[in-house]
Parts: structure tokens; sequence; C-alpha cells
């Protein structure tokens, strides 16, 4: 049989059959399309973004131009994060420093958008002040980018990871300080994050849709293909994703009690976004809390909160944020362009036992049963078998 040129991108089976009578002929149709009918079941990103670029973004075709740019420059950091760690490294001996790295992903990133004609600005974890893009008719959003989240990973081959959200501005379109009241849910389009591991997945969730998206990048195909629709958080779970070696300087007196009585295991990646994600498939906790040197933590409300409590709420999660642990980080309007926040997101039922912890009304030993996958004394049981083993 002869070669179908590109079988493996073909949008639509009509289209597809179309090119196969052309070239084969009509006898041989069914056996082709009963060939390639597992290919063309696999749902990938870009052609989510294009059969469904009316519903996503009310038919602004700038929209879907900018999601594109984004995934293009998603699978050259996937690429740019190995030649860190293997060729350049340990085969040509150059260490660059964290510094280097962040600017040369930043750059790549920037630069597949800087041709799309439908950003205002890019606001960028890695810069003090905005990106200014030259205003054009076609300009719709502002989009806000942590280009890479973990870095001190990459020397020991763990997982990292981008945060990105797309905003709404309001009228004011000559001052980027306008950006400021644009945080939030009424104005965020799309948040998402992709971590680069064993694998390099894509996490994204859209406004008009409510839904959260798990896709998973083919290095064979090119392609990010669906893993997951409509991603939903456990309501419950025993992980709690926090840097317990700091305890002495939390600040919220209520975690000291929550943590030990809540959960059994207790982890930490050294990436706050690969930690998230490990909550939003397994359920628990993610702890960020305020610190006796650090009261306002390190994380970016604009570039990186914001997206992930916004995916978090749309997969059935709570987040809460401020000095206090109790405010809804996506009512949180920064005073700077660059402010942090403590916080704390995670299961529902769990959220609403640190509610209760609150005002006061938090039973440890009968909560914990109701909270938790296990019980205490089961959690017991299970980490002396593991000693054992």
């Amino acid at each position: 049989m002869e070669e179908i040129p590109e079988i493996y991108f073909p949008a639509l089976k009509d289209s597809l059959k179309k090119e196969v009578i052309e070239e084969c002929g009509k006898e041989k149709i069914d056996l082709v399309i009963d060939k390639y009918m597992p290919i063309l079941n696999i749902e990938t990103f870009t052609r989510y973004l294009i059969m469904n670029r009316k519903k996503l973004n009310a038919g602004h075709t700038g929209f879907t131009e900018l999601l594109l740019s984004l995934d293009s420059g998603f699978r050259q950091v996937c690429e740019l994060i190995k030649r860190f760690n293997i060729t350049e490294k340990f085969i040509y001996g150059i260490e660059k420093s964290q510094c280097d790295i962040t600017t040369q992903i930043e750059h790549t990133i920037v630069n597949m958008l800087m041709t799309t004609n439908c950003l205002f600005y890019i606001i960028s974890a890695a810069r003090e002040e905005v990106i200014s893009i030259k205003p054009c008719r076609q300009a719709r959003y502002i989009l806000a980018i942590d280009p890479i989240d973990g870095l001190a990973n990459i020397s020991s081959n763990f997982p990292m990871a981008t945060t990105f959200a797309i905003y709404r501005p309001n009228q004011v379109k000559d001052n980027y300080k306008d950006t400021l009241h644009c945080c939030g849910e009424k104005s965020i389009i799309v948040g998402g994050y992709v971590i680069y591991g064993a694998a390099t997945v894509l996490v994204i969730a859209f406004n008009a849709i409510r839904k959260v998206q798990e896709y998973m990048f083919d290095p064979i195909m090119g392609e990010f293909l669906l893993v997951k629709s409509g991603v939903r958080i456990p309501d419950k779970g025993d992980i709690c994703c926090v840097d317990n070696a700091k305890r002495h300087l939390w600040l919220v007196e209520q975690l000291t009690s929550f943590v030990p009585q809540t959960y059994a295991n207790i982890k930490h990646t050294g990436s706050f976004v690969t930690n998230f994600h490990i909550i939003l498939k397994n359920g628990g906790v993610l702890v960020e809390p305020p610190l006796l040197n650090d009261p306002q933590a390190e994380l970016q409300i604009i570039t990186k909160l914001t997206p992930l409590a916004f995916i978090c709420k749309i997969a059935g999660g709570i987040s809460y944020g401020g000095y206090t642990l109790s405010e809804n980080i996506l009512r949180i309007r920064p005073k700077r362009l660059h402010e942090t926040s403590p916080f704390l997101m995670g299961s529902p039922l769990v959220m609403r036992a640190w509610n209760r912890l609150l005002a006061g009304k938090f039973d440890g030993e009968q909560e914990c049963v109701e909270y938790k996958v296990v019980d205490p004394a089961e959690s017991e049981k299970k980490r002396e078998r593991s000693c054992k083993t």
C-alpha cells in the first residue's frame, strides 16, 4: 500500500477519507481507516484549540495563535532543559549559572510570543519590569509567566516547571500598572503549568469551559496528547507538601497542630508546581506558611499563585492566602507587580477542616479519620511495615 503523507496530523476523518480515496482508491479505504483509527482518536492540544476556538475565545483568532505559540515555546524549553543536563554539562563540561538558565528559558518562550500581535504586556517573574509589546489593534491580552520553577532541581534531575496565566486587561491599555487590577478569577482567561520531568506534562484550565485538562508530550508525534479531561482533585488525602524543616519559624500557630494531626505523608520536592501536581492527583494539602524571617513567603501572586489557585478551584479544591491563611487567593489584589503571599491549598474536605481549626471547632482525633484517607493508627502500622521491608 502506498504511504499517505502526514497521516498523523489530519484533524477530521472526512478530510483523511478524501485524501485516502485520491491516493489509494476506494477499494482500500477500509483497510487504511482501520489501520490508522487509533491514531485519529487521539486528542492533541493543537487539535483541541482549533476545533474549540469559538467556544474558548469568542472567535478571537489571536487567542488561539497565542496558545499555539506558548505550546511551541514549551516544547523548546523541554529540549533546552535536557541539553542543560546532558550535552552541555556532562559532554562539553559547560556549567551555567541558574540566572543564565532562567534568562535563556525566558527568552525561548518570549521570542515565540513576540510575533503573535495579541499581547499588550508580558509579565515575567524573572524581570522587575514588564515586557511591553508594540500596541496593535489585535492586542487583547496580558500574559503572566514564571519561566522556571524549582531550578535548583536541575543538578539532581528532579522535576521543574513553568506556570502561566492569560488575563483580560481593563480599559486603560497604556499603563502596565493596570495589570495589578486584572488579577483574580473574573479577569483570568487561562491558567496552566508545564512540568518537565520523566514526562513533560501540560495542565491547563479555561474559564470559558471550566474544565481542567491534562496533556502529556509525545516526542514521536511532537504533540501534547490528552491524558484526561475534567481532572478533579480528590475530596481528601493524607499527603502534605510543606517544608517541615522550617516548622520552628511558622507564624500561624494552628499549622503546628494541623499538619501532624491530619497527615501521615509529608513530601517536598523542591518545586512548588510539582508539589501542587502531587496534591491535584492524590489529594491532601500544599502549604507555604508565613515565616518569622519571611512573612510574605516567596511565591508571586500574579505569575504563580493565581493560575494555580484558578486550576485548584475548577478542579474542586480550595485555596487560601494572606498573612493568616484565611483569604481567597483569587480575590487578593496585589499592590505591587511582584507581590508575594503565603498560601494553603488542597482537597475540599481537608480545607474545611482547616476552616474549623481557625474557628476553634477542630476535633483532632475524630476529624483526622473523617478528612484523611487512613486513620492515625493505620498510618503508624504502614510506617512500621515500610521500615521493616
